[in-house]
This record gives structure tokens, sequence and C-alpha cells, in this order.
């Protein structure tokens, strides 16, 4: 019964990566045909390629639910497969994004005829239904407050050295751990450091980058103020003497090192990608001012609206 379950399910599963595979097509179409020299033709292909590639993905994912002798689906093998024959499709004096598309459609096809056990693997499905639950919720969080959305603070070592020991108060010590250890936080960082590279390096052009760069610094720093209130409601983080004057101060110091970060990385991609090196070069020091304004009138008054509202 779980086959005849699956189908409308396969349907609906594919309405929103359709849309978003077309919707990013058309956005960069202009960027892909004047900067790539890619044809309206090799794109088209590539496009039908990516869907049929997102059918083979969900049909292993069902696949994988059930006792079968091997494992069929991995996250980043097939990711990592799918890129690899996506460059090989590139390479050479004449690329041909035929080949993607055909070996996509071929897989598509291939798929059905794989072994499947007869007995549902439960657990397996319901794991793999929680981690995405959660990771929609990490994406809605970015927006709004999620209520149910389940936090998993882990210690990433390769971090460890960020953290300081030395001349530090208890509040900026436990801010630069939850900046770095809280998925909420340090995760949406990452992405919006990412998100601005990439789209300063489809843009190509230093105006374009630097309104980019601007937005994303204020839309990062705006998200990340309420890092502040992460212990106010832990009882043993009032029964400990810690100065809750400070707090404030403390906040700003952690986040003015986040968001100088920040701009050091997007400047770095401004100047690397943009063909106007004299207008990046200006354009980055206009961001460095930015920053300062944000962090020293915005990011103060900020934080006093912040703590006035905590209620406990």
């Amino acid at each position: 019964e779980m086959k005849v379950y699956f189908k409308p399910l396969y349907l609906h599963n594919m309405i929103l990566p359709v849309v978003l595979i077309v919707l990013v097509s058309g956005i960069l179409l202009p960027f892909a045909t004047m900067r790539a020299g890619f044809s309206i033709g090799g794109l088209i292909f590539i496009v039908i390629g990516l869907v049929a590639s997102k059918n083979v993905q969900f049909k292993l994912i069902v696949r994988s639910f059930y006792f079968n002798k091997y494992n069929y689906y991995n996250t980043w093998l097939y990711l990592g497969i799918n890129f690899l024959v996506l460059y090989l499709s590139f390479l050479g004096h004449y690329p041909n994004p035929i080949i993607y598309t055909t070996i996509a459609i071929a897989a598509w096809i291939g798929v059905d005829y794989l072994p499947q056990g007869k007995m549902f693997d439960w657990y397996k499905a319901l794991d793999y239904e929680e981690r995405r639950v959660d990771l929609l919720n990490n994406f809605y969080s970015m927006f709004t407050d999620v209520p149910d959305k389940k936090v998993r603070i882990s210690r990433r070592k390769y971090l460890d050295f960020l953290i300081k020991t030395t001349d530090q108060t208890p509040n900026t010590f436990i801010y630069q751990r939850v900046l770095l250890r809280d998925p909420e936080y340090s995760n949406l960082l990452i992405r919006m450091i990412l998100f601005a590279i990439l789209l300063i390096a489809c843009l190509q052009d230093a105006g374009w980058a630097i309104g980019t760069g601007a937005l994303i610094i204020f839309l990062t720093l705006y998200q990340l103020i309420p890092l502040g209130t992460v212990y106010e409601h832990n009882m043993m983080y009032h029964v400990m003497p810690i100065p809750f004057a400070s707090r404030g101060q403390a906040l700003r110091k952690v986040l003015q090192k986040g968001m100088l970060l920040e701009w050091g990385l997007i400047s770095l991609a401004i100047i690397i990608f943009s063909p106007q090196k004299l207008e990046a070069f200006g354009g980055i020091i206009a961001l460095l001012a930015l920053t300062f304004l944000l962090l020293y009138f915005y990011l103060p008054s900020k934080i006093k609206q912040l703590f006035k509202k905590v209620r406990y």
C-alpha cells in the first residue's frame, strides 16, 4: 500500500522544485547568455536535465525507505555525481548539455528497474521526515519565529580557535559560543555570506554588487540581534554572578566581529568578480562606512529595545 501512497506525494513533491528550477533559470538567463556564452537551447536542455535529475532523486529516496540489500541514496554522493556529470558535459571545445540531459532521463527511467525490498523501514522514513521538517523550519526561521523548531546545538571543534578565553567577560564568552555553535545563528551568518558571494559572482557589476552587499549586511545584522536573549530565560544565567548591565555592550562586541568578517568576505568577492576595479575599491570603503554606522549607531539602539522587551 505504500507504493500507492507515494504516487500523489511524487507529483506534489515535484511542484516546488520544478517551479524553482524554471524561476532561477529565467533569472539567470541574461547572465547565462551574455556572460557565460550559453545558448537559449542549451539552457533549456539543462533545465530539462535538472527536472529529470530531481525525479531520480525522489525515486531513490523512496526506494531507500525499504529494507534493501544496498543503500540506494546518499545525499552528498548523489549531488557530487550529479554535478560531476554536469561539469563533464561542458568540458572541451564543444560543450554539449544534451549529454547531461540524456544521462538524467536514462537514470530516471532506469531507477524503476532497481531491486526493491518488500518491507518498509518506518524508522528510516520517520528520521528522514524529521530532518526534512527541521530543514524547512531552519529556512522559515530566517524570516519569522518558528515555535516548533528544534534547536540542536553541537560543538564545532574546527571553530574553537575563534572562541577567546582570555580577557573575556562572562557575557562575551557565552555570546561568542552561541554565535559559533547555535545553528540558528551560525548557519544564518554562513548562509548570508555564501548567498552574497554567489549573487555578486552572478552580477559581475560593481554597482549592483555594492548595493547587494549593503542590503545583505543590514539583513544579517538585523537577524542576529535576537542572539542576546538566548540565555535570558535560563535560570542558571540569573543565579550566577554575571553583570547584566554590561550584556548589551558584550553583545555588540561579539556582533561587531561577525559583521566585520562578513564585510571582509563580501568585499573580497566584489574585488574578485567586479570588472570595474576602481569602483569596487570605492564601494568596499563605502560598505565599511555603512557597517560602522550600523554597528555604532543602529545596533546600540536596537539592543536597548531588545532588552526592554524581555519579560522574566
